[in-house]
């Protein structure tokens, strides 16, 4: 912390001895400020109150954990672990000193909470604040009060925190913390609950029923701005996740947020909803990112995990990166912090960074997957591929990844088989890889069964294009009807649909994304036998931050084709250290 500033004032006529004791008095001040930094934020981790009731009210304890992790979350002076970070401890079986020495937390609340649905309709919230070192508990309280003073509950316990951790609360911080965002208890128990389905699922039922949720919320109370913006956000995440891409769709998500502002101009979850219609609906991050920072005005760092993820679609690669581990000091060990960080140094092929960050959170599901993609980009080595399949919970044993492992070991009878016994390819998200047709056509392509290819090709062809016809102008589905073009020998057709796929989603649009698409174009290149035009997008990919390694171009039969091509084996060696 930078010194004080000294004050320069008029000095009227005075004694010596005046003067003197000025002097010194001013020295020891500017020796102090030096040498006394201002405190150190005490840390907090709210850990998920336990749910006493019944298994169905789970999203209610945590709703409210979550609501006083957000009140004390405003508090200056202190830092609150994210909930993202606390939800892993949740059924747990560690102690308080080993969570708060893996979180480097002083303090952590936990608590339990139970809801009487009976005539009584009450609600018994018990908090405990203890103190990490000692594990002294340094306050307890059980509330017992009906539905509607669930907020003042709420409110007393941010407010029991604060004064035993000594923080002296500002007039704002006070008025913020007594906030009643609703007077309609129907409508925040639905709030509570859309929020849930939102926030912990990525399926088009669960999307659509939060929405329904959320509609219902702020149907019952038109002045509840939380509900509208977490509206806005449910409405943003179908028209991401592309359960929903619709003007339609995306007009629901601007006007929900729009209200959430206009309601309560202060409030960072409007301002967060807003950020996202932006970063969602149009790839606008610019102003993605200064509503963000308007949110922040009001709640330091509140929203802060996106500026990272958004940085690195507008190419911003080192400046993510940075934005990513300051939001891991914040909020530290979160698994999905540590997520974004490994696909990004795998984009950047920092395969040795990405293995430390994987290293954080070894038992997190997400992880195994990017650990295959390190190992298949790095080494190639598909013994250890396997190994980590084998590692998974058995009914995920038989996806993707085993098909690709299979065909990079030329074992295509096995990968028709895998392809086979996978019953249900989602089709939504990812259609060029995971759509059943098209991955037949694929393999049988590899296995040189012309007949089988195109029979296949061709039924992927008219599902992909009566898909195109109800949803024009999404990239991944030009995309995959260009390959199924490819497939199918209509040369013309499927390089007009992967041009197309990449005029929609080029690399100065999404640098994240974008890659993906020259890759697909190379790849309808190489099946349809232009390989000077393959190896063309090849090198430009190996030239950016991209999934695209020198491995996997030595792995990867699909490429087999160009092996012979001088230009080709330049363009090895010449990226050869490219990846470590």
């Amino acid at each position: 912390h930078r010194p004080r500033a000294a004050k320069k004032k008029m000095l009227l006529p005075a004694t010596f001895l005046g003067i003197l004791i000025l002097a010194v008095t001013g020295y020891f001040l500017f020796v102090s400020s030096q040498k006394e930094p201002a405190p150190e934020r005490k840390m907090l981790l709210v850990l998920p109150f336990e749910n006493l009731g019944p298994p169905a009210d789970e999203y209610f304890a945590d709703g409210i954990t979550e609501e006083i992790t957000s009140r004390l979350a405003g508090l200056h002076g202190l830092g609150v672990i994210s909930r993202t970070s606390a939800i892993q401890y949740k059924n747990m079986e560690k102690t308080i000193a080993e969570i708060g020495e893996e979180l480097g937390v002083g303090y952590v609340l936990t608590g339990t909470i139970r809801w009487d649905r009976g005539g009584s309709n009450r609600v018994r919230v018990t908090p405990q604040l203890i103190r990490v070192s000692d594990d002294t508990h340094l306050w307890t309280r059980t509330y017992e009060k009906v539905l509607e003073e669930i907020f003042a509950v709420q409110s007393d316990i941010a407010e029991g925190v604060a004064k035993q951790l000594d923080l002296t609360l500002l007039e704002p911080e006070r008025k913020a913390l007594r906030a009643k965002p609703t007077e309609n208890m129907q409508a925040y128990d639905l709030y509570l609950r859309g929020r849930h389905l939102d926030a912990l699922t990525d399926d088009k039922k669960s999307g659509k029923l939060a929405v329904q949720m959320l509609e219902e919320a702020v149907g019952l109370d038109s002045t509840f701005a939380l509900a509208y913006a977490a509206l806005s956000i449910a409405h943003g995440r179908m028209y991401w996740f592309t359960y929903d891409e619709t003007v339609e769709r995306l007009s629901k998500a601007r006007a929900a947020a729009d209200k959430a502002l206009e309601l309560q101009p202060d409030l960072p979850d409007a301002h967060l909803a807003l950020a996202l219609y932006y970063y969602w609906g149009y790839r606008d991050y610019d102003r993605a990112l200064l509503t963000l920072k308007a949110g922040q005005r009001t709640r330091p760092n509140f929203g802060s995990g996106w500026i990272g993820v958004i940085q690195r679609r507008q190419g911003l690669w080192q400046e993510s990166i940075a934005s990513m581990e300051e939001e891991f000091r914040l909020i530290r060990n979160a698994d999905l912090v540590v997520d974004d960080l490994v696909d990004t140094h795998i984009h950047m092929r920092n395969y040795k960074e990405a293995q430390t960050w994987l290293d954080l959170v070894p038992d997190h599901l997400y992880t195994k997957y990017q650990r295959l993609t390190i190992v298949l980009a790095w080494s190639g080595d598909t013994n250890k591929a396997w190994s980590i399949i084998e590692s998974l919970p058995e009914e995920l044993r038989k996806d993707f990844w085993s098909i690709r492992v299979s065909i990079i070991e030329r074992k295509y009878e096995q990968a028709l088989h895998e392809i086979a016994s996978i019953s249900a390819f989602p089709y939504e998200y990812q259609e060029q890889y995971e759509q059943k047709h098209l991955s037949f056509a694929r393999t049988y392509w590899l296995l040189n069964n012309q007949l089988l290819s195109r029979t296949y090709a061709d039924s992927s062809r008219m599902t992909l294009a009566a898909e195109l016809s109800k949803r024009p102008g999404v990239a991944r589905l030009h995309s995959a009807l260009g390959l199924s073009y490819a497939f199918l020998g209509r040369t013309k057709e499927a390089i007009k649909e992967g041009k197309r796929a990449l005029e929609l989603m080029p690399v100065s649009k999404d640098a994240l994304d974008g890659p993906s698409y020259v890759h697909y174009l190379a790849q309808i290149y190489a099946i349809i036998g232009a390989q000077d035009l393959a190896i063309e997008k090849l090198e430009y990919l190996l030239s950016i931050p991209s999934p695209l390694s020198v491995t996997w171009l030595k792995i990867d039969p699909t490429w087999d084709g160009l092996r012979n091509y001088p230009r080709f084996q330049k363009l090895l060696e010449k990226y050869s250290g490219s990846g470590s």
